[in-house]
């Protein structure tokens, strides 16, 4: 993994090396002292929220506390928009493209060594990234507060996924009920105000036309 603190050094290591075993032999300490910096700091990462912080907290028992992700926060920014790092980098930074330099293995020190340099360029755009929607993000009104509410659901989503949503199951099926009359009547509501000529049109037309 690579990591960094706010605008310090960016480290970059393993836990196994190229021959897949342990890389340091207290590597138990790093994950430790990884473990405390996760719990008392904002964990930033991108696309953390469908995967880092999930992997964190089910399979090393990482406790995620206080998360920002790049990805949603982008989201927010421009809904239609690709979403993924390489895109990001290339909208918000001059950075050049990193993403094809990746090894396709990890058999040999040299591959190791690209992966590591490969992790670390992820944290750095990434930086990079955090503080221009930071900065544009001031420039819209509102924007900033739909940012900060999507990261306040991070934590409670991911709580919902390790360990379930306890649910009223009469109250949904009352929900339910009560949607799908409401549903009608707007689909009936709808076709009236529409006509038949137009419903006609709808129906008979493409998809691609509409």
């Amino acid at each position: 993994f690579a990591f960094c603190f706010g605008d310090g050094i960016i480290y970059s290591l393993p836990i196994l090396d190229y021959t897949y075993r342990p890389a340091y032999p207290d590597y138990y300490k790093i994950l430790r002292a990884l473990a405390v910096a996760i719990r008392d700091n904002l964990l930033i990462a991108h696309n953390g929220a469908c995967f880092d912080y999930f992997v964190l907290a089910y399979k090393y028992k990482i406790p995620i506390v206080k998360t920002y992700d790049t990805l949603i926060a982008m989201h927010r920014c421009f809904p239609d928009v690709e979403k993924s790092l390489g895109h990001c980098t290339s909208y918000w930074t001059w950075e050049k493209f990193h993403k094809d330099e990746d090894s396709h293995g990890y058999r040999t020190y040299e591959q190791m060594m690209a992966r590591m340099r490969y992790c670390g360029k992820d944290v750095y755009t990434m930086r990079l990234i955090k503080r221009a929607i930071d900065a544009y993000a001031k420039t819209i009104p509102g924007l900033q507060k739909s940012i900060d509410d999507a990261m306040a659901c991070i934590r409670p989503y991911l709580i919902f996924t390790l360990q379930g949503i306890n649910v009223n199951e009469t109250m949904v099926n009352e929900m339910c009920g009560e949607n799908d009359r409401l549903m009608v009547q707007y689909d009936r509501l709808t076709e009236y105000f529409i006509g038949q000529s137009g419903l006609n049109e709808i129906r008979g037309g493409k998809k691609l036309g509409m």
